[in-house]
């Protein structure tokens, strides 16, 4: 997040300091301003894992502020919402073939009980 005088004013991500880097800026005088996403793209607290999952793959961005009224509470990334789809998928597969090691052998052609 960008804040200027307490305002959110963008996002800057990993991504947009490698494009910086990229175009052969100098970092340490470029300004924040000119590689800033805006306007901000956020979710609400309350929204669920596919809102945040949807807005990361159209946007191409590496984590989503979460925010509840104007206050931000964090930041949701990729790897936090593939964990949030990874157990219950993992649950259902363990529940199916016993567990996940006889579960990838079965994949690579074994047996599972």
């Amino acid at each position: 997040m960008v804040i200027d005088s307490g305002t959110a004013i963008g996002t800057l991500a990993k991504r947009d300091v490698m494009n910086c880097i990229g175009e052969g800026h100098n970092i340490r005088e470029c300004p924040v301003a000119k590689h800033m996403r805006t306007p901000i793209v956020s979710v609400e607290a309350t929204a669920d894992a596919l809102v945040a999952a949807s807005l990361l793959m159209e946007k191409g961005m590496d984590g989503v502020p979460v925010i509840a009224g104007s206050d931000l509470l964090g930041i949701v990334s990729l790897s936090d919402v593939a964990n949030v789809f990874a157990w219950p998928i993992a649950t259902l597969l363990s529940r199916r073939t016993g567990s996940f090691g006889e579960w990838e052998s079965a994949r690579r052609g074994g047996t599972a009980r």
